[in-house]
């Protein structure tokens, strides 16, 4: 979630293994530095996101300059095409003898319906990774999400992002609270914290929670103790609207709205 010269970051720990959808929580946090003004942050396979980032990091630490967020973003992308292609190699041309680089010379001596089925195949393969880039440079807070098969899309001007299971708790939370990118960086704070935890309702979302700050210094990371205290300060809020609704309802139960309505056959 950005805010003028800040970027916040939250997110689990929890990772997915494609072996039988394996799940669990790790130690170490989900979001990954890219740079020193970048962070990358994933959903799905974890396991299809190490060679990204492998690739990734290697490409930008290679920059002796700071880089834009955008080209950044572009590096993962370029990543994300090796990967998938590696591993569409892998599952659908290796069985029967080739690669891509096979498949496209030997177009002309394999059967048009074989090449139109390797080609959809290849067209629909999902990689099953999704990556959220969040960083600022000289121009401000930048928000970008690549999806398969490495589409990129940029999200500064909502100023806001999700991936995972969670997508739809956070971003309704976002939209309930009025966010504005102009907002001042601890109300986007306390905000992107709350989208956390309202995601915790979607199945796969783990209850750690690791915040960071992206700004011109670099990247913040919230100590523990202070994510304690937005906890606390949550649940708080929470019992408050859950004791607000149970008072609804027995206002309504003193109304007796149902001695009111008369039954459809008296209409």
């Amino acid at each position: 979630m950005a805010s003028d010269n800040h970027v916040v970051v939250t997110s689990d720990r929890t990772v997915t293994v494609n072996i039988s959808n394996t799940e669990f929580e790790q130690n170490m946090p989900n979001p990954v530095k890219l740079a020193d003004n970048c962070v990358a942050s994933m959903a799905g396979n974890v396991l299809g996101f190490v060679p990204i980032y492998d690739e990734a990091l290697c490409m930008i630490q290679q920059s002796k300059t700071t880089m834009p967020i955008q080209h950044i973003a572009e590096i993962v992308k370029t990543a994300y095409v090796n990967a998938r292609n590696a591993k569409l190699e892998q599952e659908i041309l290796a069985p029967i003898g080739l690669n891509l680089q096979s498949f496209y010379k030997a177009n002309r001596s394999l059967s048009p319906e074989l090449i139109a089925n390797l080609t959809q195949s290849m067209n629909q393969y999902d990689y099953g990774v999704s990556i959220l880039i969040a960083g600022v440079d000289e121009s401000g807070g930048h928000i970008y999400r690549i999806d398969n098969p490495a589409r990129v899309e940029s999200y500064d001007t909502v100023g806001r992002c999700a991936i995972g299971s969670g997508v739809l708790y956070a971003i309704s939370t976002f939209i309930g609270n009025d966010h504005d990118p102009k907002l001042d960086v601890d109300h986007v704070v306390a905000m992107t914290y709350e989208a956390k935890r309202q995601s915790e309702k979607a199945q796969g979302v783990g209850k750690a929670t690791d915040l960071y700050v992206i700004c011109n210094n670099g990247i913040i990371k919230l100590p523990k103790d202070k994510v304690d205290q937005l906890a606390e300060t949550f649940d708080k809020k929470t019992d408050q609207e859950k004791d607000s609704v149970a008072k609804l309802e027995n206002l309504v139960k003193e109304l007796d709205i149902r001695s009111s309505v008369a039954p459809d056959s008296k209409q």
